[in-house]
């Protein structure tokens, strides 16, 4: 699940009747859990890919955030009230789309 998915939950839990909900939290952000390490030089690698400009994607070595990779999300709560997950773009595909509209409209 990326962008267009979290949209389309948000979405979905705005027009939800959330009086049978015993928590208001819910993960949208799909099962794929990548570190903010690993979401960084991916998006680095669609950016040198579309711009021909490559970020070096450093991480400190002493790194005392690093037990946050290992965190668990599920969408399981989201989908047992019924929302239904596309499957269409992949996040290399939005992640490039998302970069095309920033350098579209940018300042």
């Amino acid at each position: 699940m990326f962008l267009t998915n979290v949209c389309s939950a948000i979405i979905h839990l705005t027009e939800y009747n959330s009086d049978h909900l015993d928590s208001y939290l819910f993960n949208i952000g799909g099962n794929w859990t990548p570190s903010t390490l690993e979401m960084s030089r991916k998006f680095s690698q669609s950016y040198a890919k579309l711009t021909g400009v490559l970020f070096e994607i450093n991480k400190h070595e002493d790194d005392k955030f690093s037990y946050f990779d290992s965190l668990d999300y599920s969408t399981e709560k989201l989908t047992s009230i019924g929302f239904i997950p596309s499957s269409g773009n992949s996040v290399n595909q939005e992640l490039d789309d998302l970069i095309h509209f920033c350098l579209g409209n940018k300042a």
